[in-house]
């Protein structure tokens, strides 16, 4: 019961990992403030760790039912990931600007619109 339930919700997350990319491009420009030449491995591992976790909050999130639910919606799946990633990005590393939160927020809406786009291609 438990492995159909797991093996269910796994295929059930249209474009995992578009919004694995979604975070991970999001969190690597939020990082150096959109200063590409500044990106070095350091940045690249932070990004790829905030990305992992952001997707595995949003296929733990998917276990609820009433998420589920929203999930499985274009919107709803953008929107919910991008919780996901501001999750996320204040757990994996502190604010690079602004106030504390200002980081996590601006890469959970970038994300959350990239993944919108991109979930267009899995529709």
């Amino acid at each position: 019961m438990i492995k159909y339930k797991t093996a269910e919700v796994f295929f059930s997350l249209k474009g995992i990992e578009a919004k694995w990319l979604a975070a991970f491009i999001s969190c690597l420009l939020m990082m150096v403030q959109g200063d590409i030449t500044a990106v070095d491995v350091p940045h690249w591992i932070k990004a790829a760790k905030t990305a992992t976790s952001a997707s595995l909050i949003f296929a733990v999130m998917v276990f609820i039912p009433r998420i589920k639910d929203f999930a499985n919606q274009r919107v709803g799946g953008a929107v919910s990931f991008g919780g996901g990633v501001f999750v996320s990005d204040l757990w994996v590393h502190p604010t690079h600007f602004m106030f504390p939160t200002a980081e996590a927020m601006t890469t959970a809406v970038m994300s959350a619109a990239l993944a919108y786009v991109a979930s267009r291609l899995h529709y």
